[in-house]
């Protein structure tokens, strides 16, 4: 029978004390999770967005992914979130014949927050993004690589307009 590692207990004894004082300089921060009971912006839109304007595949991704995050807006529900999306195009690799083989797709997402009730806006900005795809000796091989660098365009433009939901500086009232 052996005796127990000293140093596999002072790893354990370094990992406790490394939580706890990481436990500490969060809640001193004012860290909350983004759905926890303390009537987080996140917590409080669960349910009660309804997304408008976003239409298309482009829209159907970006609702998709938003709803994902907010769950599926109650038929009465107490915001409406008004989107306008859109996309271009750029190329960046050009050949010696002139050929594009690189594209950049880059995306662009206004949005508001609007309480239903009374036709407040509660919040607005703008988001981008941009992914890139290659041309392909196929032609249906490209039109494939530019809608995945499209999807990935819509979820995180998505993405990007939760986190700015989610981190309103407070909760919105219904």
């Amino acid at each position: 029978m052996s005796s127990p590692d000293p140093r596999a207990a002072r790893r354990r004894a370094l990992r406790l004390i490394a939580g706890a004082a990481a436990a500490g300089v969060l809640s001193g921060c004012g860290f909350q999770p983004l759905y926890g009971e303390q009537g987080g912006a996140a917590g409080a839109l669960r349910g009660e967005v309804a997304v408008s304007g976003a239409d298309g595949r482009l829209g159907f991704q970006f609702r998709d992914r938003l709803r994902r995050r907010l769950d599926d807006p109650r038929p009465d529900a107490a915001f409406t979130l008004a989107v306008a999306l859109s996309l271009s195009d750029e190329g960046l690799a050009i050949t010696r014949q002139d050929d594009v083989t690189r594209f950049s797709v880059t995306g662009e997402a206004r949005w508001r927050l609007v309480r239903g009730r009374d036709g407040a806006e509660i919040a607005q900005g703008v988001v981008t993004s941009s992914s890139g795809y290659s041309t392909l000796a196929s032609p249906y091989a490209t039109r494939i690589a530019r809608r995945d660098a499209e999807r990935r365009v819509a979820e995180d433009l998505a993405e990007r307009v939760f986190a700015r939901l989610a981190t309103l500086p407070e909760a919105p009232a219904a």
